[in-house]
């Protein structure tokens, strides 16, 4: 056999033995639970509150003001007066107005949830009409990670401007850098919040079904792919008491994309 036939007949064994590997896997698998079909829907639809929830945080903090002021200072460099003006003038205005859509959009997003009740199989059971308890609670936590926005942006500027004074660095240049750094810690910290907390939603509808539907055992579903992390992972296809059972996001950490199916 020539060198070439060989690597060819090599290939065409770690082909086979590929093959045969995911075989042995899925009849491994076959009487767990359908987590691949579980977790294409487990979060479906709730992708616009995400989106929605998201532009709403990033519109609660107005850096308007802080930017017309950096863009009039005629001095070449800063001082702490400058600095101290500057981090005041960052606006929280997340109102009434916004506070109605943040209900409205976990309302939505707990309604979703309700539908996504599965068994192990992945089949959805049906638990008919939930009433959304607890979701104003948790709508109305939103303010504190408004407010805590609000407050790292402010050390963000502080931050900033020390530097820029420190190193000499002109006005201009503080200026776009730092209006640089503040969109893009906004941009991150509303999209972790509104994931976050939209799933959050979304998981208590799922609970309050459960409860309505008197599912008492359920199994964890982790996200299988190379983003989960070690904690879910080792949590995978772990049966759970409902009383007992951790919550995705809640239980374990921001952005989990982890879910739990009735263990029947």
């Amino acid at each position: 056999m020539d060198r070439r036939t060989r690597k060819k007949f090599q290939r065409k064994i770690k082909k086979r033995g590929i093959q045969k590997k995911a075989q042995r896997r899925r009849r491994k698998n076959k009487n767990k639970v359908f987590h691949k079909k579980i977790n294409k829907r487990k979060y479906y639809g709730v992708g616009v509150d995400i989106d929605e929830y998201e532009e709403l945080i990033e519109n609660s903090i107005d850096y308007d003001e802080l930017d017309e002021y950096l863009s009039t200072l005629r001095e070449k460099t800063l001082t702490e007066s400058y600095i101290d003006d500057a981090r005041n003038l960052i606006n929280n205005v997340f109102d009434t107005g916004m506070m109605q859509k943040v209900k409205d959009l976990f309302t939505d997003a707990h309604d979703k949830g309700t539908k996504r009740v599965f068994d192990k199989e992945g089949e959805q059971i049906d638990t008919g009409d939930v009433d959304p308890r607890g979701v104003e609670q948790l709508a109305n936590e939103q303010r504190d990670y408004i407010e805590n926005l609000h407050e790292d942006a402010g050390e963000k500027v502080e931050e900033e401007l020390t530097k820029a004074m420190e190193e000499g660095e002109s006005i201009p240049e503080a200026r776009d850098r730092l209006m640089n750094e503040l969109d893009g810690l906004t941009k991150n910290r509303a999209e972790t919040i509104a994931r976050s907390e939209i799933i959050k939603a979304s998981s208590k509808g799922t609970e309050d079904a459960m409860d309505e539907a008197g599912i008492d055992e359920v199994i964890w579903i982790a996200t299988e792919d190379n983003r989960v992390c070690e904690d879910c992972k080792a949590l995978h296809m772990k049966p759970f008491k409902r009383e007992k059972a951790p919550t995705p996001v809640e239980s374990t950490h921001p952005n989990c994309r982890c879910t739990v199916a009735a263990d029947i």
